[in-house]
């Protein structure tokens, strides 16, 4: 610095340095928007989730197996799936088939044993936009077999 005031090398190194500074920022900010924009949508998905269980729960015999959502979440659909499946040591085994008649898996308890089920389980998918989100809404007991060693 000169005893007149500021040099202009001074000036263009102070911009360009406030200019790397904000490209910084800059870049921040953009992958922070894109990330909100992410989680936004997941939750959305997982929000509209609990409204499909919920209507599931109360309703299953009157439950549509697909659709789509009010204006607020015209984006969104849902669609339902079934699957078979055979597990052994379940912690299903001990509960009655009265207890597992439309039952979520959240309403199960453990229990130790040696059998292998056959279960039957209502899958959820809710997609929208760029997410989807894929949750088990019921599940019943097909058959129970004992356990053969083999």
């Amino acid at each position: 610095m000169n005893k007149n005031g500021i040099v202009l090398m001074e000036v263009m190194l102070s911009i360009v340095l406030f200019a790397i500074l904000g490209l910084v920022c800059l870049d921040n900010y953009i992958s922070n928007i894109a990330l909100l924009s992410k989680i936004k949508q997941e939750m959305n998905c997982f929000v509209l989730a609990q409204q499909e269980i919920f209507l599931y729960q109360t309703d299953p015999q009157n439950f549509t197996a697909e659709g789509s959502f009010d204006d607020t979440y015209s984006n969104y659909s849902y669609q339902t799936s079934t699957e078979d499946i055979t597990m052994s040591d379940s912690p299903l085994s001990n509960m009655s088939e009265s207890t597992l008649s439309d039952t979520t898996l959240s309403d199960t308890t453990i229990s130790d044993t040696s059998m292998i089920e056959n279960l039957h389980i209502v899958l959820l998918n809710i997609s929208g936009e760029n997410s989807s989100l894929t949750v088990p809404i019921g599940v019943k007991k097909l058959k129970v077999s004992p356990k053969t060693n083999e």
